[in-house]
């Protein structure tokens, strides 16, 4: 035991020789001999001077600024030795100081006393060059070691010492940096840690993120500004987290769980007390999945970075990598606990687009189709088969599936673009629900298969005219549409037709649609337009065809026809004088004669509630005559539901090979209006 002392500690000191070797600015080979036999029985704060010494004296002063382009000269003895004692040396230092010992407290003490050196050591080293020919993940330009220092350093500091690091400006540069940096194959280094978090990098990042606000506006300051540091940060931050997905999109879990293997081999060696657990490959790639995806989750709080995420191809190969993982190298049984994460990791993703549906709405549609063309239903469905709807975990996959009808409602045309990626993952009689087996999603899939068959035939069948005339005469399918020149808000298919509407109505109600348009477009929000609304109104009426064929469907209750209401949990049917008492546009009539015994004479709320209640009132008296449905339905415009009544006449041209004349309907008239209640 000669050389060796007993440490004021407990265990055993290096001998002087050994620090005093390692000590010395460029002696490579006399730190890697400390690294090499530094264990947590021989730890002492002379093994940490050594390391500060070089952080603070090995490095040139002052230390520049990060630059994109910059031409670093080759790395000094000097300056490889400081890089091997902020990387390798602190983070082996933090993985073997004893917990809950005055050594331990020592140790943070000496590093919080020199937290600004060894940041700003870290934030210069961060983007020197490796020229060594060694794998990424052994180069010493890797910042993943220092970043599981500093975490370390985070969960096991005290609070005084945790504020102060999570609060420094320059460990969240760190932090930004370490997530965008790349090596010298031009790819981000793919490191993980044995632990809960499979990420390190993402880990910190999230950690600094989330410790404060104003944390993190200055990472959004940084991402976002107009310099050219900011660009390129901005750009290698979202270009990193493609290429981590696709980089696991890549792996499958037999080598995922021999890296696991190794890694958990080298830390039991420094440390026999480490934690020993059981290995799982798709563990580790979900919990990795999970790190990344929740820091372009908190990324995309940001209204800059969003827009850039969405456009970048993120949530694509985020979905490529889940479905490999979920369906290729998982199983249904073994792994049923693991898997949940991954069907949790969906609906975050999902939930991500879909707040952004208010500011940029066809690219978050677009973002949505990618994604179920990347694999969501393939992933979907296995989760529907896997996960019963009586489990606790089932939530995430019913909210899934909510979104997906969210969707149709936010863009009808989009919900027939998801009907190609349901053929490839279900077949094409893809709304049969027998391979559910009695899991409980039979009637939620049913409706949203109805709503993509519906969509399917918006592109596929020429859409009819809208003529807010209610009473236009004929076929309106090949007219030239006529606006409003005023209000910009009712279109005809002639002009007899915009005459009859503006003495029969519009005359009363033009001044106020005028204000009403005008004040959205001087806002600067979203305009509701005719395409939009001729959308929805045909998309009603393919659906409300899709339900009088296949379940038969008469609307004649007591009497009278009835209206269709196309809800979330299915449909209803009710009478017109329902309908409008419901809805408060009229009052129930003492006077039996009055027509559907309702009161008509009622003061309206807003412009369009007369031809809400004129239109419920022409059905309810000519619909048996004129052979008419009635259809009412929800859609939304960014925030805010849409309420549209469909008209819709019985069609003298049908395709007997797929509709029977005697329920093909095509629309003839709808009312549609933006209700002021937020969503």
């Amino acid at each position: 035991m000669s050389g060796w002392a007993s440490s004021h500690y407990g265990g055993l000191q290096f001998s002087k020789l050994v620090l005093v070797s390692a000590k010395l600015i460029g002696n490579i080979p006399g730190i890697e001999g400390l690294l090499a036999v530094l264990t947590s029985q021989n730890y002492t704060l002379g093994v940490l001077e050594v390391a500060l010494h070089h952080i603070r004296f090995a490095l040139p002063h002052p230390l520049p600024p990060f630059q994109p382009g910059r031409e670093y000269p080759p790395m000094s003895d000097a300056i490889r030795g400081a890089a091997i004692c902020a990387k390798e040396l602190l983070h082996t230092i933090m993985l073997v100081c004893p917990p809950q010992t005055p050594l331990k407290k020592a140790t943070q003490d000496m590093l919080m006393k020199h937290l600004d050196d060894i940041l700003d050591c870290q934030n210069f080293l961060l983007w020197y060059p490796d020229a060594s020919n060694v794998p990424p993940g052994q180069s010493i330009a890797n910042p993943a070691k220092a970043c599981v220092a500093f975490i370390e350093l985070i969960r096991n500091g005290d609070a005084p010492a945790r504020a102060a690091l999570l609060s420094s400006e320059k460990l969240i540069d760190f932090a930004i940096g370490a997530w965008a940096l790349r090596a010298s194959d031009d790819y981000p280094y793919i490191t993980m840690s044995h632990g809960k978090e499979r990420c390190p990098i993402a880990t910190l990042l999230l950690e600094v993120l989330h410790y404060s606000p104003d944390n993190k506006q200055r990472a959004f300051d940084i991402l976002c500004g107009h310099s050219r540091t900011s660009r390129f940060l901005r750009k290698r931050a979202i270009d990193n987290a493609i290429a981590r997905y696709e980089e696991f999109a890549n792996n499958d879990r037999n080598t995922l769980e021999s890296t696991m293997r190794a890694q958990q081999a080298m830390i039991a060696r420094i440390n026999p007390e480490a934690y020993d657990t059981p290995i799982s490959g798709l563990d580790t790639a979900l919990l990795y999945l999970d790190s990344v995806t929740r820091v372009v989750s908190v990324l995309c709080e940001d209204p800059i970075l969003a827009r850039d995420i969405l456009e970048s191809g993120v949530f694509d190969a985020f979905c490529e990598t889940l479905k490999h993982w979920m369906v290729y190298q998982s199983d249904r049984e073994a792994d049923r606990q693991d898997r949940y994460l991954g069907f949790q990791l969906l609906s975050l993703a999902q939930s991500i687009v879909q707040y952004y549906y208010v500011v940029f709405r066809k690219l978050c549609v677009a973002v949505h189709l990618g994604m179920a063309e990347s694999g969501l239903f393939l992933v979907l469905v296995e989760g529907l088969q896997s996960v019963p709807k009586r489990d606790l975990n089932s939530k995430h996959l019913s909210d899934v599936l909510e979104r997906l009808k969210y969707l149709c409602k936010v863009s009808p045309s989009a919900a027939g673009m998801l009907e190609e990626p349901l053929v490839r993952a279900r077949g094409k009689e893809y709304w049969d629900t027998s391979f559910l087996r009695g899991s409980g999603y039979d009637k939620a899939w049913k409706l949203l298969c109805r709503d993509i068959r519906a969509g399917a035939t918006l592109s596929t069948q020429k859409q009819p005219l809208i003529c807010d005339n209610l009473n236009c005469p004929g076929d309106r399918k090949n007219e030239k549409r006529r606006t409003c020149g005023r209000c910009h808000t009712m279109v005809y298919c002639s002009k007899s037709c915009q005459a009859a509407d503006w003495e029969l109505q519009h005359q009363a109600e033009c001044h106020l649609a005028k204000e009403a348009d005008e004040g959205g477009r001087h806002s600067g929000i979203m305009q509701y337009r005719q395409a939009l609304r001729l959308s929805q109104a045909t998309f009603a009426n393919r659906l409300a065809n899709l339900i009088f064929r296949e379940d038969n469907l008469t609307l004649d209750p007591s009497g009278q026809n009835a209206i269709l209401g196309l809800f979330d949990d299915g449909y209803s049917t009710y009478s017109p004088s329902d309908f409008l008492v419901r809805h408060g546009y009229v009052a129930p009539s003492v006077d039996t004669q009055a027509p559907l015994g309702v009161t008509m004479n009622l003061t309206s709320n807003h412009y369009l509630d007369k031809r809400f209640q004129r239109l419920a009132l022409h059905y309810g008296l000519h619909g048996k005559d004129q052979d008419l449905r009635l259809v009412e339905a929800t859609f939304v415009f960014g925030r805010r539901p849409v309420a549209v009544l469909a008209l819709l006449q019985k069609s003298s041209r049908c395709d007997p090979a797929e509709d029977s004349p005697a329920n093909r309907y095509t629309l003839r008239y709808c009312v549609t209006r933006i209700l002021s209640r937020r969503i």
